[in-house]
């Protein structure tokens, strides 16, 4: 369209007439250098805030080695700092645990915890896509609060191995989406060069009628002369600075939203927000109340025959003293089948099982690259977890192996939906109003969880699999 601008212009130079000629050339130029400009600072902008430079200890020759972290490659295996260090690519942990702060990636406001990878099956190939991999890998841009790894790791800290560098991360995926977005395809925008199609018939019939009106007012007139009137004849129905004058209301725009925070590489979707007429929004947060109530728990009444659900149980509440009794396996079960873990202090971890855990009052503690130990208020019992097999979004569970210090009994707890905890207990053991009760608690609109328990033998805790202790 530059090159039919021009065209059109020259027309007014050979006539003279300086201002029109003066003045369409400047909007043309103003608009073509404001658009480079807008696009190039919103292209450094943006690089800013995507580049990751830091350096970090690699395995390198059997030796680790302080390298930037521009020399690394898939394949590397790097120690994972914390102190809010930020991850230079995508690597999936081999040992330790790492806590992870993924608001600036995924806007997920609550801190990630992260385990290594399975070892219990490694004739299968790890596969980063995978719907259950996000729990083994940390992602580039993100930042690391907390690492620990096993004593003879580095430092005591995590171990993982490079996964994706680069543009080829999900950081570098997003960035690239903005970079070079999809084309969107509108209707206004496929019906734009029919229109233009139709205005160039209309500008090609008073081309020619231009030049034989010329013809017979002048006798053999100049070449120049006839295409100068009829350039401005065409110059009338399609004007030359249309698209310029488009290209300044949008690069008006996109400086306005710069000056607001808000970075566009293209200009023209701007537009596209004329057009918007109903907006979804997906947060619960903004429509509910924020954070979560663990209100009771029901047992099942063992002196009722046939078994029974019992009436709730109140969790402890802010000023006073939980009344479950420790030694219950129902409040060993809320305080053990968790993933939660402490930080600073405080737990980390899904807000369901951190509500869960707290209501119980027990405390946790966890060494460096092991399992945690959980202790009742009264110090009286104590639980060590042998095995956790964390939530899974296809079975609808998770199930944990514990162990008391004074004993050597082992249980497992399983938490998940009351559908699926129904369908792997023993129907013997479930009570006949427990659809009722559960699908009471739902319309009221409770989440609920069902727990089960099953006893092990101490021989068999090391050769068992998640779907043998599950069934």
């Amino acid at each position: 369209f530059y090159v039919y601008q021009l065209t059109i212009m020259w027309p007014f130079f050979y006539w003279k007439y300086w201002k029109i000629s003066t003045c369409s050339a400047t909007v043309v130029a103003v608009s073509a250098l404001i658009t480079v400009c807008v696009k190039r600072l919103n292209a450094k902008s943006l690089a800013a805030l995507a580049e990751v430079h830091t350096t970090c200890r690699v395995l390198r020759d059997g030796v680790w080695q302080l390298l930037d972290s521009y020399r690394l490659v898939p394949g590397d295996c790097i120690v994972v700092e914390d102190e809010h260090w930020v991850l230079p690519c995508d690597v999936a942990v081999l040992r330790g645990t790492v806590i992870m702060d993924e608001s600036g990636l995924t806007g997920e406001s609550l801190p990630q915890v992260k385990i290594c990878l399975p070892t219990d099956t490694p004739q299968q190939p790890f596969d980063p896509s995978h719907r259950d991999a996000k729990k083994h890998v940390l992602f580039a841009g993100t930042l690391a609060l907390r690492s620990e790894g096993r004593a003879q790791d580095p430092s005591g800290k995590a171990v993982a191995v490079v996964l994706t560098t680069g543009m080829s991360t999900s950081r570098g995926q997003l960035i690239a989406g903005i970079l070079w977005p999809r084309p969107l395809v509108f209707k206004f925008d496929q019906q734009l060069p029919v229109l233009f199609s139709l205005l160039g018939l209309v500008a090609m019939g008073y081309f020619i009628a231009a030049v034989r009106v010329v013809s017979r007012r002048w006798e053999n007139p100049p070449i120049p002369v006839l295409w100068s009137y009829a350039q401005a004849t065409v110059a009338g129905v399609i004007s030359p600075v249309i698209a310029s004058l488009l290209v300044v209301g949008q690069s008006a725009a996109s400086k306005r939203l710069r000056n607001r925070g808000i970075f566009c590489l293209n200009p023209q979707r701007i537009t596209v927000s004329g057009k918007v007429r109903c907006m979804c929004f997906d947060k619960t947060g903004t429509l509910t109340k924020t954070g979560l109530e663990f209100i009771s728990v029901c047992p099942i009444s063992d002196t009722a025959r046939p078994k029974q659900i019992g009436d709730p149980i109140e969790v402890a509440k802010e000023g006073r003293p939980s009344s479950m009794d420790p030694k219950e396996l129902l409040t060993q079960a809320l305080a053990t089948c968790h993933s939660v873990t402490m930080l600073d202090g405080h737990p980390i971890g899904n807000e369901v099982e951190v509500n869960m855990f707290t209501a119980t009052r027990w405390s946790l503690t966890q060494a460096s690259g092991a399992l945690p130990v959980i202790t009742s208020p009264d110090g009286e019992v104590g639980l060590s977890m042998v095995k956790r097999f964390d939530f899974d979004h296809v079975l609808a569970t998770m199930s944990v192996v514990v162990t008391c210090a004074a004993s050597d009994k082992f249980t497992c707890f399983c938490k998940g939906s009351a559908e699926r905890l129904k369908s792997l207990c023993d129907p013997a053991t479930v009570p006949p109003d427990f659809d009722a009760v559960c699908d009471a608690y739902a319309s009221q609109g409770f989440y609920v969880l069902a727990l089960g328990h099953k006893s092990l033998d101490s021989r068999s805790i090391s050769d068992l699999q998640r779907p043998q202790l599950e069934s």
